[in-house]
């Protein structure tokens, strides 16, 4: 029987060999690519869902306040517009007295030494509220005024805490017996 001559089997493996070497990289660069795909989805989810809770959020307020406490007891809205008169946007300045709670200052108020005013600046523009803050510190009357943007950082606050957990009137009672 005649022998069959067969291809060198070099030639087939080094074929096959190079066909698999290029589909085992075309291979890995759709895996790459898929990768890359499948990771710019979620991406692409996020930068939508910020992109939606930007126009979600409140626009910026119309109105700002700041407070203003360590006021000396006989300073009028007068005195303390005329200070904050020079800040952008200034819509309103009210006083308000700290007996226990807050306490809307008129002049049937009374007004002891146990009693300390701090005030509320209502401004339109934000410039304005960075004009106001940094005043924070200035004197009026002979006291320094201290300017927050919440009114828990006013020393008047620790008053009416300490009539919060203690009772109203509590400070008059350890004061006058």
């Amino acid at each position: 029987m005649p022998a069959l001559r067969r291809k060198p089997r070099s030639v087939d493996f080094l074929h096959v060999k190079s066909s698999t070497h290029l589909l085992t990289r075309q291979s890995q660069i759709n895996v790459s690519e898929s990768l890359r795909r499948s990771s710019r989805i979620p991406d692409s989810k996020k930068a939508a869902d910020k992109r939606e809770n930007i126009e979600k959020r409140k626009p910026p307020p119309d109105v700002f306040r700041a407070y203003v406490g360590n006021i000396h007891p006989l300073t009028t809205v007068a005195e303390l517009t005329g200070c904050f008169e020079r800040c952008d946007g200034l819509k309103e300045i009210s006083l308000r007295i700290a007996q226990g709670s807050a306490v809307q200052a008129t002049p049937e108020t009374l007004i002891d030494d146990l009693d300390v005013q701090y005030a509320t600046v209502t401004l339109t523009a934000w410039k304005g509220l960075v004009q106001v803050m940094r005043m924070s510190g200035m004197t009026l009357r002979g006291r320094r005024l201290v300017i927050g943007l919440t009114s828990a950082i006013l020393p008047e606050m620790d008053r009416i805490f300490y009539e919060h957990y203690h009772g109203i009137g509590s400070l008059r009672r350890k004061k006058y017996g």
